[in-house]
């Protein structure tokens, strides 16, 4: 069995017949995380507009790592708060020392 790479060589066959397949393969894996992510519904179309861009090898990388920064932003995520200025202060002097 070949990979992509090796049968693109081997095959003799122009580019662009697997530059289609490469992008189905990653925009599968970028639909997948997408899926499992609460997002804005702006941020889902940037996104879904993103993976229907057309362009060549380098602009598909730079699409591609976008969305997945965009992808790794905790949109609709929080923590809870914590008002205790006294641990923000410890913390900020473990983090910081010697900044007086």
């Amino acid at each position: 069995m070949y990979s992509k790479n090796q049968a693109k060589k081997r095959l003799n066959v122009p580019r662009s017949i697997f530059d289609g397949l490469d992008r189905d393969d990653s925009n599968k894996e970028l639909q997948d995380k997408m899926k499992d992510k609460k997002l804005p519904e702006n941020v889902k179309a940037e996104i879904e507009k993103e993976m229907k861009r057309q362009g060549g090898e380098s602009q598909r990388a730079v699409s591609q790592k976008y969305i997945e920064t965009l992808l790794e932003i905790p949109w609709l995520e929080s923590s809870e708060e914590v008002k205790d200025i006294s641990l923000a202060e410890k913390i900020l002097q473990d983090d910081h020392t010697g900044l007086k």
